[in-house]
């Protein structure tokens, strides 16, 4: 895995913002993040096109299925202290919890597992235009 820059667009990489976390304290906040992500979706889903199905084993994973059956998954890697995803778009990243900045941060290029959602997402909404 390659460490993001130092300093990147938000301040540092996430490896570089803190110590490990005790196990206990990472499980709770990745079934915290787990549990946010598929509320958010599920309060969204009236507004996706055909609606989306929102399926949670909390503390493990996240799976989203869009109508047109395009999945986006998020899953617990312990070992690593990271969440894992697989976005609607094909992208792969590891996102470690950043305890300065309050966020999941991808290793690679210091974006929001939240902003990459929320992006993929979008191509579902109606009235949103193509970019």
């Amino acid at each position: 895995r390659e460490a993001a820059g130092a300093g990147g667009g938000r301040g540092g990489s996430a490896a570089a913002a803190g110590s490990e976390l005790s196990p206990g304290a990472f499980s709770e906040l990745a079934g915290a993040k787990l549990r946010t992500l598929a509320d958010g979706v599920g309060k969204m889903s009236g507004v996706l096109n055909g609606g989306a199905k929102v399926d949670l084993r909390d503390g493990e994973w996240l799976k989203v299925t869009a109508e047109d059956g395009v999945e986006y998954s998020v899953s617990v890697d312990a070992a690593a202290q990271a969440l894992l995803s697989f976005s609607l778009q094909g992208d792969a990243y590891a996102y470690k919890y950043d305890e300065r900045r309050g966020q999941w941060v991808s290793d690679r290029d210091e974006h929001y597992l939240d902003e990459l959602l929320a992006r993929d997402l979008m191509v579902h909404v109606s009235g949103v235009p193509m970019f």
